[in-house]
């Protein structure tokens, strides 16, 4: 009743509910690719983030071609799903390459080496468990860079890349 009555403010307790809103969101991934929304991050990027000491989720949004680098993780699984766009990964332990597009949810295992190539407008949201930053890089061999020249190029001669997920 005071509220209504005197215009008093409410105090309203928000330690629960945090967000950022979109308009930061995009703001921030104009001038950078990738920018974690939770975590536990050590590195400093654009974007604030809420902190979260158990899992790390971040937004990926490319603009141009981009391929990442090979590596694989120690100890958090990738759960992954496409808002927008195409993207191609390598499980450089099988040799299979993946085709992943709007709409498809995905998981990398730990310890699976891999590489990823992505086209122009893709963009998807991450999540990592346990959260914490523990990337290990690979070294560069010809297939991988062969395969990251372009969006079309096939890995290791396969036909396409258009393979099923394994269930």
């Amino acid at each position: 009743m005071e509220t209504l009555v005197l215009k008093k403010e409410e105090k309203i307790d928000s330690g629960s509910v945090q967000c950022i809103r979109h308009t930061a969101i995009e703001k921030a991934l104009e001038d950078s690719r990738r920018q974690y929304l939770a975590g536990n991050l050590s590195m400093p990027q654009t974007l604030p983030f809420i902190f979260d000491a158990q899992v790390e989720c971040g937004i990926t949004s490319y603009t141009s071609y981009h391929w990442e680098a090979a590596h694989y993780h120690t100890t958090t699984t990738e759960y992954a799903y496409m808002i927008a766009g195409e993207t191609k990964y390598v499980d450089l332990s099988s040799g299979q390459e993946y085709y992943f597009r709007e709409g498809d949810f995905y998981v990398i295992r730990k310890d699976t080496p891999y590489i990823q190539k992505s086209k122009p407008g893709c963009k998807l949201l991450f999540f990592k468990a346990p959260g914490l930053n523990d990337k290990q890089l690979m070294e560069s061999t010809e297939a991988m860079e062969k395969w990251c020249e372009n969006w079309e190029t096939p890995w290791d001669g396969q036909e396409s890349a258009k393979n099923d997920c394994k269930m």
